[in-house]
């Protein structure tokens, strides 16, 4: 999810601050007073100085080979402090609980004649970002597939079921 949220955060730009009346010196350089300036995520993504290969899509990064992160501090794809996204918990879990479902009831592979382009390049900063058509196609897994799929394709250890939630899988 780290990964997808560098590439693609929810807001491209975060919130523009003014700088104090008096000005500010960030890393030696001196800011002068009553300037807005942000930090944007989709721009932070993709530096070489933030990120090794950050054009790359490598959810290993953060996991495996965590040096690839170079500064873990630009990572603020819900911003941070008081002005932080309040949700952020709420979204997280939403996120890992809808990947977790569609990884383990699904099988989905690009529509004939997508290749993720269309998706790639057309982003629009709308306070949110929006991005362009992807079309995927979802294929119901059969129980025995799909645990079967889980371990081949994603180095499953642990499997348990939750009444409320279905199959669950840790990776």
């Amino acid at each position: 999810m780290n990964e997808n949220l560098r590439l693609h955060p929810p807001a491209a730009a975060s919130l523009q601050r003014k700088t104090p009346p008096e000005g500010n010196t960030i890393e030696g350089v001196y800011i002068s007073s009553n300037m807005t300036v942000m930090c944007p995520q989709y721009v932070l993504g993709r530096d070489e100085e933030v990120y090794e290969r950050p054009k790359e899509f490598l959810p290993e990064r953060w996991y495996l080979h965590s040096e690839m992160v170079k500064q873990r501090a630009a990572f603020a794809p819900f911003s941070l402090g008081p002005y932080g996204f309040i949700g952020k918990p709420l979204a997280l879990l939403t996120l890992r609980n809808t990947l977790v479902r569609l990884v383990t009831m699904f099988d989905f592979e690009f529509a004939p004649g997508e290749d993720g382009t269309a998706f790639e390049g057309k982003e629009k900063d709308r306070f949110t970002m929006g991005y362009g058509d992807l079309q995927i196609l979802f294929r119901k897994r059969s129980e025995i597939g799909s645990k079967v799929n889980m371990v081949r394709e994603f180095g499953l250890v642990a499997a348990l079921h939750v009444p409320m939630y279905g199959p669950i899988y840790v990776i």
